[in-house]
């Protein structure tokens, strides 16, 4: 099976504890689920598969433990998920074969899932990749335990094209006729199609370059917004704030002289370029600019910035002893 073909119809449940523990309490562990479609026992580096490297789940074999032996409630799509997802034989909670586009059923929202049990443990999760459990706003992942989605709601060759990438026409009498073009989700909304070959290529990319957080705030001193990121990008407001430049580093456990008050004056970064900040390019990308100017006007109504004077509308009291 072609390598995209495989990594696009994987759902990788990724789930992360964030409740603060003592240090005589371990931290609960970070959990990753891979599930892929059609994935035989060879077809890993570590089980013996050639012509082809698996090197980052070899490395997750040879540095964690490796089990050799596993068995999926069924062999197909939806009623697998079902299978993982709920601890049931997929028959018990009426899910069977791979459900269709078209379809109006999908795994009930009552049935138990991983994400809600993670959740009461003070998990947070996300789902990314081929759901397969439901189409249908009432069966996606965040009504499903999940805090957020991003992937294909059912099989990526489930869409009016053939393997060759030509359109499936009335003409051809492919059953795949009157399917949709493939809906690509982010949260509960479809923010794109996946019309062709050439659009299929980008989700391995998209996949794995989801992030949870799109943008970052920095935040200093009491509530000082001092800068915003999206991406490689960068905005930083005009602040007072710390600097070592130009002072001696410590030595031998000593720290180093700083100028606490020195006067940053607003500039854009491409990080990716620049990660010492050192190139103002804000007159070459206005429009990043206005882009980044928003998200910091959303987080001045949310939490609040010193800088502007704003209080914000969603801060919380810290605890207090009387």
């Amino acid at each position: 099976m072609n390598p995209l073909l495989r990594c696009s119809m994987a759902l990788a449940v990724v789930a992360s504890c964030f409740q603060g523990f003592s240090v005589t309490k371990p931290r609960p562990v970070n959990i990753v689920v891979v599930f892929i479609d059609d994935m035989g026992y060879g077809d890993l580096g570590c089980c013996g598969a050639t012509g082809y490297k698996t090197p980052n789940l070899d490395r997750m074999a040879s540095q964690g433990v490796r089990f050799t032996n596993f068995v999926s409630a069924q062999a197909v799509c939806s009623a697998s998920r079902a299978g993982i997802m709920t601890g049931c034989y997929p028959n018990r909670v009426g899910i069977s074969g791979a459900l269709m586009p078209d379809s109006k059923i999908g795994l009930n929202p009552d049935e138990e899932t991983i994400p809600e049990i993670l959740k009461m443990q003070h998990y947070k999760s996300i789902a990314i990749g081929k759901w397969h459990l439901g189409c249908q706003k009432e069966f996606l992942p965040l009504q499903q335990g999940f805090d957020e989605y991003f992937g294909l709601p059912y099989s990526n060759d489930m869409w009016p094209v053939n393997y060759d990438g030509t359109p499936i026409t009335r003409e051809s009498k492919g059953r795949k006729f009157g399917y949709p073009q493939l809906p690509l989700i982010e949260g509960n909304e479809k923010i794109r199609e996946i019309r062709t070959l050439e659009d299929q290529s980008e989700l391995t990319t998209l996949y794995t370059d989801a992030n949870p957080r799109e943008s970052f705030l920095y935040y200093y001193r009491r509530n000082n917004l001092e800068g915003v990121r999206k991406g490689n990008w960068k905005l930083v407001f005009a602040h007072p704030g710390r600097t070592y430049h130009g002072f001696q580093p410590g030595k031998d456990g000593f720290p180093g002289g700083a100028n606490e008050n020195f006067n940053f004056e607003k500039g854009l970064y491409d990080l990716r370029r620049d990660p010492g900040e050192q190139y103002d390019v804000k007159e070459f990308y206005p429009e990043v600019v206005e882009e980044l100017k928003k998200i910091a006007t959303d987080a001045r109504e949310d939490l609040g910035d010193d800088l502007t004077g704003n209080q914000g509308k969603n801060r919380r009291a810290a605890g207090k002893v009387q």
